[in-house]
């Protein structure tokens, strides 16, 4: 690629120097001047794009911030809610959740007990 750039700023510098002889080193310097400048502008502009871009990105990021909200449990539902049972009889329950915002899940990590375990053991 330098040598390319060297060649056609050598070309346009034989191009000014037979109208001016005495300024060949001149030719060269706007020529290569005129390069900088170019190669500078397309960069400068690559960049301002990249930092609008990033910008962009970043605002569109910082309005979602606010869509997000603590959310709590609010009640937790036992099914079965009655169960009846006959002495050796093993039953599953499970515990559900109700959140804020209205969303329901499983709960996972439940510690069962019994009020009175001369009645029910629980394991």
């Amino acid at each position: 690629m330098k040598t390319e750039i060297g060649r056609k700023l050598r070309s346009e510098a034989t191009k000014r120097a037979a109208s001016h002889p005495v300024n060949v080193e001149r030719a060269l310097m706007a020529g290569s001047r005129r390069y900088w400048w170019k190669a500078l502008a397309a960069y400068a502009s690559a960049t301002a794009v990249i930092i609008l871009l990033t910008g962009a990105v970043l605002l569109g990021h910082l309005a979602n911030v606010g869509l997000f909200t603590e959310v709590t449990f609010t009640a937790i539902t036992v099914t079965p809610a009655m169960v009846s049972m006959l002495d050796g009889d093993s039953r599953a329950l499970t515990a559900e959740l109700t959140y804020s915002d209205g969303s329901t899940g499983t709960a996972t990590a439940v510690a069962w007990t019994s009020s009175n375990s001369l009645v029910a053991a629980v394991d």
